[in-house]
């Protein structure tokens, strides 16, 4: 099944297979998401969930449950590297200090 994320402050929109990751699909999509340890240690990667869109998005694993509480992250945010995309979503990149990586 294909999904479509929309990427912002870009206004950039893809179509991507469902049922992966947002990070990996957005990067192989050419979609630029900062990442960095990509196993939700650094909070490089994390994007805010767009007008209501958070339904695009599988649950949080206890993973990324677990990070999103130690990063004091509000609610809509979500890290890239553990997201798993299940329906289209509208996300905007959050700036982040420090050691990025963009592919």
């Amino acid at each position: 099944m294909k999904v479509r994320i929309r990427l912002q402050p870009d206004d950039r929109e893809v179509e991507v297979q469902a049922e992966q990751r947002l990070l990996d699909a957005a990067l192989d999509a050419g979609l630029p998401i900062p990442f960095g340890c990509q196993s939700a240690r650094c909070g490089v990667c994390r994007v805010r969930v767009l007008n209501g869109t958070e339904a695009g998005l599988a649950p949080p694993s206890v993973i990324e449950a677990a990070a999103l509480e130690a990063f004091a992250a509000p609610e809509g945010v979500r890290l890239a590297c553990q997201a798993y995309l299940v329906r289209d979503v509208e996300v905007g990149r959050i700036p982040e200090t420090g050691t990025k990586h963009w592919r």
